[in-house]
């Protein structure tokens, strides 16, 4: 089972070998988009979507483990891969202009003020919808937050931020609430 998870992690981010010179979203896909799903008010669960540098969509589930890399502002690339291997299954594929358009707007996204949270709901849990930037300085990636919905609420309100939000909510990965957004 584990030798099993290690290889789709390994798989997952075999793009993303060799990238330690990346120090933006348009250098050979040093980008990975996510969309996950959070809740621990009643059943604990988060889970979600990750689309790799090559375009797949693979689906994962922590089954209400938490995540907690080692800093949580710069976690490393066997940490995310650790949380996308869990029940890791194939949802598939964005086509490659579409991932490499998007990488390159998620750069300017990651400078893009982030509005205040909100509270909307309760015990709804959050979706949050991020990009994923390999930095070169710390050998980690950074999250750019894109757009959150549900107990908390925040958006990136930069064009370049909602543009990727809106293309993430645009595949249909995960329901929305309703009245729970920004």
């Amino acid at each position: 089972m584990l030798r099993g998870m290690m290889a789709i992690a390994a798989l997952l981010l075999l793009p993303l070998t060799g990238c330690s010179t990346i120090t933006g979203p348009a250098a050979n896909g040093a980008t990975v988009f996510e969309v996950e799903y959070v809740n621990f008010a009643w059943v604990p669960t988060w889970r979600g979507f990750v689309i790799d540098s090559t375009g797949a969509i693979h689906s994962y589930d922590l089954k209400g483990k938490r995540w907690e890399p080692s800093n949580s502002e710069y976690p490393k690339r066997t940490e995310l891969a650790a949380k996308y291997a869990a029940e890791s299954k194939p949802a598939g594929n964005v086509d490659r202009a579409t991932f490499e358009t998007m990488s390159q707007r998620a750069g300017a996204a990651a400078a893009g003020p982030i509005s205040d949270p909100v509270g909307r709901c309760a015990d709804a849990g959050i979706i949050t919808y991020s990009a994923w930037l390999y930095d070169a300085e710390q050998d980690a990636f950074r999250r750019v937050l894109l757009y959150q919905e549900g107990d908390v609420a925040r958006l990136n309100q930069s064009a370049d931020g909602r543009a990727l939000a809106t293309w993430l909510r645009s595949l249909q990965l995960t329901p929305g609430f309703q009245g729970c957004q920004p």
